[in-house]
């Protein structure tokens, strides 16, 4: 069955696809992470710890090993609870975003992370800025 909703439109697939394109999505990510980041990354910050933010950091843990993730959401509960539920530590969007990868997964219209926040070197897949308002996570003064 297909759905669109209004007044943006956005196609929904009701037999599981969206689910498909947040796996394809973080794979993507964690595959571009592979190649493009520092040789040895040792800390991955999340920015948005919703449902992409889960199969990021599954896709990133499945490539890298002995990452610290470090999490955080404009909601910060919302990242203390993904933290417990997979080991992450809850930290301020600061200190998530000066990891040596960073995603961000929020579809956030304004930006949420400042780049003097963001380490020299670091590796960035901006991954919410995807739809219609949305702009990218990472504000550039």
């Amino acid at each position: 069955m297909f759905i669109l909703s209004l007044p943006r439109p956005r196609s929904r697939w009701r037999d599981g696809r969206d689910r498909a394109d947040a796996y394809r999505t973080g794979a993507a990510g964690a595959v571009a992470s592979r190649h493009l980041c520092k040789k040895s990354p040792r800390t991955l910050g999340l920015v948005g710890c919703g449902v992409q933010a889960r199969v990021l950091l599954s896709a990133h843990r499945a490539i890298f090993s002995g990452l610290e993730v470090l999490m955080a959401d404009l909601q910060p509960e919302v990242a203390t609870r993904l933290a417990a539920q997979t080991g992450g530590r809850a930290v301020s969007l600061a200190q998530a975003a000066a990891c040596d990868i960073v995603c961000t997964a929020t579809p956030s219209r304004a930006p949420v992370v400042e780049r003097a926040w963001v380490s020299a070197g670091a590796h960035i897949n901006a991954m919410g800025a995807d739809g219609h308002g949305s702009r990218s996570s990472i504000r550039r003064s």
